[in-house]
Protein backbone atom coordinates (compact mmCIF):
# COMPACT_ATOMS: atom_id res chain seq x y z
CA UNK A 1 0.00 0.00 0.00
CA UNK A 2 2.96 2.68 0.43
CA UNK A 3 3.88 2.05 -3.39
CA UNK A 4 7.44 0.96 -2.02
CA UNK A 5 7.31 -3.07 -1.74
CA UNK A 6 10.75 -3.23 0.02
CA UNK A 7 9.79 -0.59 2.88
CA UNK A 8 6.41 -2.80 3.36
CA UNK A 9 8.61 -5.72 3.60
CA UNK A 10 11.12 -4.17 6.41
CA UNK A 11 7.79 -2.63 8.26
CA UNK A 12 6.20 -6.61 8.34
CA UNK A 13 9.52 -7.99 9.41
CA UNK A 14 9.79 -5.52 12.13
CA UNK A 15 6.19 -5.08 12.94
CA UNK A 16 4.60 -8.45 12.37
CA UNK A 17 4.68 -9.82 15.58
CA UNK A 18 2.76 -6.56 16.69
CA UNK A 19 0.01 -7.04 13.81
CA UNK A 20 -0.60 -10.31 14.32
CA UNK A 21 -0.84 -10.57 18.00
CA UNK A 22 -4.72 -10.46 17.91
CA UNK A 23 -5.15 -12.10 15.70
CA UNK A 24 -2.47 -14.87 16.72
CA UNK A 25 -4.64 -14.53 20.29
CA UNK A 26 -7.76 -15.30 18.83
CA UNK A 27 -6.51 -18.75 17.21
CA UNK A 28 -4.49 -19.92 20.21
CA UNK A 29 -1.48 -19.29 18.98
CA UNK A 30 1.92 -17.12 20.00
CA UNK A 31 2.54 -14.02 17.80
CA UNK A 32 5.95 -14.71 17.58
CA UNK A 33 5.19 -18.39 15.99
CA UNK A 34 2.06 -16.71 14.04
CA UNK A 35 4.87 -14.16 11.93
CA UNK A 36 6.62 -16.84 10.87
CA UNK A 37 3.96 -19.65 9.47
CA UNK A 38 4.86 -19.60 5.48
CA UNK A 39 1.93 -17.88 4.73
CA UNK A 40 3.23 -14.84 6.03
CA UNK A 41 6.64 -15.28 4.99
CA UNK A 42 6.13 -16.07 1.06
CA UNK A 43 3.97 -12.20 0.91
CA UNK A 44 7.41 -11.22 2.31
CA UNK A 45 9.53 -12.64 0.21
CA UNK A 46 7.36 -11.78 -3.11
CA UNK A 47 7.64 -8.26 -1.84
CA UNK A 48 11.22 -7.88 -1.66
CA UNK A 49 11.38 -9.82 -5.17
CA UNK A 50 9.18 -6.65 -5.90
CA UNK A 51 11.47 -4.26 -5.00
CA UNK A 52 14.63 -5.81 -6.52
CA UNK A 53 15.90 -7.24 -3.31
CA UNK A 54 17.11 -10.98 -4.14
CA UNK A 55 19.56 -11.06 -0.83
CA UNK A 56 16.44 -10.58 1.34
CA UNK A 57 14.58 -12.73 -0.89
CA UNK A 58 16.55 -15.42 -0.22
CA UNK A 59 16.69 -14.79 3.65
CA UNK A 60 13.34 -14.65 4.02
CA UNK A 61 13.34 -18.34 2.42
CA UNK A 62 16.06 -19.74 4.10
CA UNK A 63 14.37 -18.68 7.19
CA UNK A 64 11.08 -20.66 5.70
CA UNK A 65 13.01 -23.87 4.77
CA UNK A 66 14.98 -23.70 8.47
CA UNK A 67 11.57 -23.70 10.40
CA UNK A 68 9.47 -25.79 7.76
CA UNK A 69 12.37 -28.52 6.41
CA UNK A 70 9.29 -30.43 5.14
CA UNK A 71 8.03 -27.99 3.13
CA UNK A 72 7.68 -28.62 -0.76
CA UNK A 73 8.44 -25.45 -3.21
CA UNK A 74 10.83 -23.23 -0.95
CA UNK A 75 13.99 -25.68 -2.14
CA UNK A 76 12.58 -24.93 -5.79
CA UNK A 77 12.33 -21.28 -5.50
CA UNK A 78 15.91 -21.21 -3.56
CA UNK A 79 16.66 -22.49 -6.59
CA UNK A 80 15.98 -19.80 -8.87
CA UNK A 81 16.92 -17.06 -6.49
CA UNK A 82 20.50 -18.76 -6.20
CA UNK A 83 21.12 -18.69 -9.90
CA UNK A 84 20.24 -15.55 -10.20
CA UNK A 85 22.86 -14.46 -7.65
CA UNK A 86 25.02 -16.89 -9.77
CA UNK A 87 25.56 -19.37 -6.99
CA UNK A 88 25.35 -22.40 -9.20
CA UNK A 89 26.28 -24.89 -6.42
CA UNK A 90 24.10 -23.85 -3.87
CA UNK A 91 20.89 -23.97 -6.40
CA UNK A 92 22.32 -27.66 -7.31
CA UNK A 93 22.33 -28.18 -3.70
CA UNK A 94 18.57 -26.47 -3.58
CA UNK A 95 17.44 -28.59 -6.64
CA UNK A 96 18.83 -31.80 -4.85
CA UNK A 97 16.16 -31.01 -1.48
CA UNK A 98 13.14 -30.22 -3.17
CA UNK A 99 13.62 -33.63 -5.19
CA UNK A 100 14.18 -35.64 -1.99
CA UNK A 101 10.75 -33.84 -0.44
CA UNK A 102 8.50 -33.71 -3.78
CA UNK A 103 8.01 -36.94 -6.17
CA UNK A 104 6.40 -35.00 -8.71
CA UNK A 105 9.19 -32.55 -9.02
CA UNK A 106 11.77 -35.92 -8.43
CA UNK A 107 9.96 -37.16 -11.79
CA UNK A 108 10.34 -34.22 -14.22
CA UNK A 109 12.92 -35.37 -17.03
CA UNK A 110 15.12 -32.60 -16.51
CA UNK A 111 15.22 -32.55 -12.67
CA UNK A 112 16.12 -36.64 -13.53
CA UNK A 113 19.10 -35.88 -15.67
CA UNK A 114 20.16 -33.23 -13.55
CA UNK A 115 19.84 -35.30 -10.72
CA UNK A 116 21.51 -38.04 -12.71
CA UNK A 117 24.66 -36.13 -14.01
CA UNK A 118 25.38 -34.31 -10.65
CA UNK A 119 25.74 -37.67 -9.17
CA UNK A 120 27.55 -39.31 -12.12
CA UNK A 121 29.83 -36.46 -14.07
CA UNK A 122 32.40 -38.24 -15.63
CA UNK A 123 30.00 -41.32 -16.85
CA UNK A 124 27.70 -38.56 -18.38
CA UNK A 125 30.71 -36.86 -19.67
CA UNK A 126 32.10 -40.85 -20.87
CA UNK A 127 28.67 -41.16 -22.44
CA UNK A 128 28.30 -37.84 -24.32
CA UNK A 129 31.79 -38.45 -25.82
CA UNK A 130 30.75 -42.43 -26.60
CA UNK A 131 27.90 -40.71 -28.55
CA UNK A 132 29.58 -38.06 -30.26
CA UNK A 133 32.52 -40.96 -31.70
CA UNK A 134 29.58 -42.66 -32.92
CA UNK A 135 27.78 -40.22 -34.75
CA UNK A 136 31.14 -39.03 -36.41
CA UNK A 137 31.96 -42.29 -37.60
CA UNK A 138 28.62 -43.46 -39.03
CA UNK A 139 28.67 -43.96 -42.32
CA UNK A 140 25.30 -41.81 -42.80
CA UNK A 141 26.86 -38.88 -40.96
CA UNK A 142 27.19 -36.23 -43.95
CA UNK A 143 30.59 -35.03 -44.59
CA UNK A 144 32.35 -32.05 -42.41
CA UNK A 145 31.57 -29.58 -45.27
CA UNK A 146 27.72 -30.83 -45.21
CA UNK A 147 28.36 -30.28 -41.22
CA UNK A 148 29.24 -27.11 -40.95
CA UNK A 149 26.66 -26.20 -43.58
CA UNK A 150 23.93 -27.59 -41.87
CA UNK A 151 25.51 -26.38 -38.18
CA UNK A 152 25.19 -22.62 -39.85
CA UNK A 153 21.70 -22.64 -41.60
Amino acid sequence: MTGMPGRCAAIWEKHGVEILTPVAQAVGRLPADAVFLPDYQFPIADLWEEAGRIDKVIETLELIRSRHPALQGVSRRLADYYLRRGDVETAGQCIRDEAKRDEIFREDSIVRLFLWECGNPQEADRRLMEAQAGYESSPTVPHSGQQSEMCSS
